[in-house]
């Protein structure tokens, strides 16, 4: 029978048959399992978390507010891909090619990611006020400030990964 705490376990295995592995390579095994533990808790707690937030919010604002919040959410997911500009694919490109050529590439990319999270934003903003009478465009132009601060933490994210399947992924 297969015993996977003691293929996690740290202790030697002694009788043959328990753990596929045997005692001297069980290690790397411990440290994909707790890493696989650590991960699914991280992710399955945060959709937790957005499930909690989600019903309290319908709770507490009520249908009308609670429609409004969402629509101003769809809104302001509508206008992320422009504010994107698909450059984490570039970054990747560029230094999985050569992970020297970092430095000459993020700047670029980071000013053309501003400069489209500028015309998202404009976008966003201009197109808000045409909404009929009692649609949250007040709330849609929040959202419009908002997309600057997501799409800028995504460009971090899209460098910091470009660098890291660099190092580790194409050595």
């Amino acid at each position: 029978a297969f015993d996977v705490a003691a293929c996690l376990s740290l202790k030697p295995i002694r009788s043959p048959g328990i753990c596929p592995v045997p005692p001297e390579h069980s290690k790397p095994y411990r440290r994909v399992g707790i890493s696989a533990l650590y991960l699914g808790a991280g992710q399955y707690g945060g959709v937790l978390n957005r499930i909690i937030l989600l019903v309290a919010a319908a709770f507490y604002l009520g249908p009308e507010l609670y429609g409004m919040y969402q629509v101003g959410q769809a809104w302001y997911l509508a206008w992320l891909p422009v504010a994107g500009g698909g450059l984490q694919f570039l970054l990747a490109r560029e230094i999985g090619y050569d992970p020297n050529a970092g430095g000459r590439i993020v700047f670029p990319t980071l000013l053309l990611r501003l400069g489209l999270v500028s015309l998202a934003v404009a976008g966003c903003l201009v197109t808000a006020p045409l909404f009929q009478e009692g649609q949250p465009w007040v709330l849609l132009a929040i959202f419009a400030m908002a997309l600057g601060g997501r799409s800028i933490a995504s460009w971090c994210t899209a460098v910091f990964n470009a660098h890291q399947y660099a190092r580790y992924e194409l050595s």
